[in-house]
């Protein structure tokens, strides 16, 4: 068998997309299809068409997109979907003009490289390529990380639609024609004021907490007539933290040495199944070099909740039982509690 190296994934790589294509109706992309579709655009160079076929690692992805308690059945089925998605040229209701349908992708595989790890292969369609490659002017750009910590495809959607336009720091839209480029079924959130509660504001809460932009909206109207677009202002997020990286935590190696190679199924239920080869403690972590945490209990702390959130914990467990004298039996266990209830105020039974 061939061997085919993975593209290593960075949150700092730079997405760059074709204005076209980003305002493209690409009706129910679900969050695993855009982020999937985000980091293959990171991984190819736009000037270099022999790029279009991309390998990476399936673990990788998870980490990376937060991505927890998911069976291998869950990315085929992702896959599968994305692989139905398509980009059209042309004008479909205009009798006389041309009009065109292709599939994004002519081959898309998941499956184990040769050393027993998951990987996903993507292969852009050459009848795709104008949107994906050689275009000198017209496009834009921002780092991977902003649309992997976002939680909804929505989310992903609008901060792509007005990423697109931050320099000018303005855009108005048709309200129908921001609902198709969110992907949203014809005829979705008719009514206004519910569409701006259940999308609108949603999504400008998410950017501002994790993207490098924000925006404010307003409604639009001609000359005092019906309300029929939405028009955003676009502004610079001050207050956004690039994410912290692995390496800044603990130096990868000594994760890796930890790590047996995993099973079809990614991650079942957190701290279940270690035995007593998972017992070795990384003594040197946090500010006091006082959490205790092993390999493979911090891999899947950063699986779970993303690097930059468990970065947070462990600095915020570290100090709690440095000035308060207080130990836990089990640190990995302490910092999810933590989060949990943290994200779940409602829900919280559970005292420090």
């Amino acid at each position: 068998m061939k061997i085919i190296p993975a593209n290593p994934i960075n949150e700092q790589s730079w997405v760059v997309k074709k204005n076209k294509l980003n305002e493209m109706y690409l009706t129910n992309m679900s969050l695993q299809e855009l982020r999937i579709f985000s980091v293959y655009l990171s991984l190819i160079d736009k000037d270099d068409e022999s790029t279009k076929r991309v390998v990476f690692s399936l673990k990788e992805f998870s980490r990376i997109a937060d991505v927890s308690r998911q069976r291998m059945e869950y990315y085929k089925d992702v896959v599968t979907q994305l692989a139905a998605k398509s980009v059209s040229y042309g004008v479909r209701d205009d009798e006389d003009s041309p009009y065109q349908i292709c599939p994004l992708f002519i081959k898309l595989i998941v499956e184990k490289d040769e050393y027993g790890e998951w990987r996903i292969i993507l292969d852009a369609n050459e009848k795709a390529m104008p949107l994906l490659f050689g275009f000198k002017s017209e496009y834009f750009r921002y780092k991977l990380w902003n649309v992997m910590r976002l939680k909804g495809k929505n989310q992903v959607r609008m901060y792509e639609i007005l990423k697109q336009y931050e320099k000018l720091g303005r855009r108005v839209i048709q309200i129908d024609d921001l609902r198709g480029m969110l992907g949203m079924a014809k005829g979705r959130y008719k009514d206004l004021s519910n569409f701006k509660k259940r999308v609108l504001r949603p999504c400008q809460e998410a950017l501002a907490k994790y993207t490098d932009i924000t925006f404010e909206f307003d409604d639009y109207s001609k000359r005092g007539r019906k309300v029929d677009a939405i028009k955003f202002t676009i502004i610079k997020n001050e207050n956004y933290q690039d994410p912290l990286k692995l390496d800044e935590i603990i130096d990868l190696d000594a994760i890796n040495k930890k790590i047996e190679a995993e099973e079809p199924v990614l991650w079942t239920h957190p701290f279940d199944e270690y035995g007593e080869d998972n017992d070795e403690d990384l003594t040197n972590i946090g500010h006091f070099e006082n959490v205790s945490l092993t390999g493979r209990e911090l891999e899947k702390l950063f699986s779970m909740y993303g690097n930059k959130m468990v970065g947070e914990y462990i600095k915020k467990l570290s100090t709690y039982m440095a000035s308060s004298g207080k130990t836990y039996n089990n640190h990995a266990a302490t910092i999810m509690r933590w989060i949990d209830d943290d994200l779940n105020p409602d829900k919280r039974s559970f005292t420090q």
